[in-house]
């Protein structure tokens, strides 16, 4: 049977483009900037989390002791299971298209450029 992943949505800031939520057992929220790859999973990264879905099944892996793709993996402490469909909808809410501004370093604007899975 495959776990149901706990999520606490506490808010959806449309200005920033952010998902402030607490997944599975966090104690702290984490604020989730959202992409889609090419192939339509849906990657919300935050300063303490990752997690990839795929938003037809709702199933995807997640770790809330790492931020990095590596912590997608297994044997780096990732879990798998199914998120509930109103976290999805709120991350597609917020998504970040290729070209649009991430935030700035020293004063230039970074863009972003696409999420391409290998």
């Amino acid at each position: 049977m495959v776990e149901k992943v706990r999520v606490e949505i506490l808010e959806v800031d449309k200005v920033r483009k952010r998902v402030i939520a607490k997944i599975g057992r966090q104690r702290k929220p984490d604020s989730f900037l959202v992409m889609v790859t090419d192939k339509g999973n849906i990657i919300a990264q935050g300063s303490r989390s990752i997690c990839i879905i795929d938003p037809s099944t709702g199933m995807g892996k997640y770790n809330t002791k790492g931020n990095l793709f590596p912590h997608l993996n297994v044997a780096m402490g990732a879990k798998v299971g199914e998120f509930p469909e109103e976290f999805i909808n709120a991350l597609l809410e917020v998504e970040t298209k290729p070209g649009e501004i991430l935030g700035y370093i020293e004063g230039a604007p970074v863009f972003f450029g696409g999420a391409s899975e290998i």
